[in-house]
């Protein structure tokens, strides 16, 4: 019990096995996990993964910060 109240957080007393079962099911119940969106991941390591894989091959590819957009580029190299 003390183990499932550390991982928890919160203190849990139950007596017996269906007890912890059933206290650990309202937690779940209560806690949803949220949704797994796989074009959301993708978006969000498709450049780490892209430069991993190019460092594999040799190429060593520094991309700029996402903050970074064309706008600010072609108003930074504008004569």
């Amino acid at each position: 019990m003390n183990e499932v109240s550390n991982i928890l957080g919160v203190k849990v007393k139950a007596k017996t096995r269906s007890e912890l079962v059933e206290i650990v099911n309202c937690f779940i119940r209560a806690f949803p996990p949220a949704p797994f969106d796989p074009y959301e991941y993708y978006e969000k390591t498709k450049l780490a993964k892209f430069k991993g894989s190019s460092k594999l091959e040799g190429i060593d590819v520094d991309y700029p910060d996402e903050s970074v957009t064309l706008e600010s580029v072609l108003n930074k190299h504008r004569r």
